[in-house]
């Protein structure tokens, strides 16, 4: 079921995914706005290019579908572990990527104290960090994940 009203808005929401890759340095291999498939109005692909899957790649990839998902909506994505059901509805396949990908490479927690500007992995989780952001206006840029140590 697509949840956006125009193809405009899936082609914004998947450039701002695009464009969090080239930041971090993960060319995009293709971007789909065609509804691939009942439950998709739109995909960014990624070739995860030579040594295929590692926790930098990993990292940076996270980092774009946080980025993407927070555009959509900062709201109920300031608490970890995110909960898919209470973010914006366009955004709910983006936070279910993010518990994915956060699973696979052990991140359990945040940190925003030590931003580079980029999402970073931080060796050992801070004991009090459990929100993304208090508020859904500030930059996602800032936003830093922690690995299980």
């Amino acid at each position: 079921m697509n949840l956006w009203s125009t193809a405009g808005q899936v082609a914004l929401h998947e450039g701002v995914h695009c464009a969090a890759l080239l930041t971090l340095g993960l060319p995009p291999k293709r971007v789909r706005i065609d509804e691939p498939d009942a439950e998709t109005a739109g995909v960014t692909e990624l070739d995860w290019g030579d040594g295929g899957v590692d926790l930098d790649k990993g990292h940076r990839v996270l980092g774009s579908v946080l980025v993407g998902g927070l555009h959509d909506g900062g709201a109920d994505w300031e608490r970890w572990p995110f909960v898919p059901d209470r973010v914006a509805p366009t955004a709910r396949g983006d936070a279910r990527k993010a518990l994915r990908l956060a699973e696979t490479f052990d991140f359990d927690g945040v940190d925003c104290s030590a931003s580079s500007g980029l999402p970073v992995v931080s060796p050992t989780p801070p004991s009090s960090a459990d929100s993304l952001s208090p508020s859904p206006t500030s930059s996602s840029a800032s936003r830093c994940l922690n690995r299980r140590t």
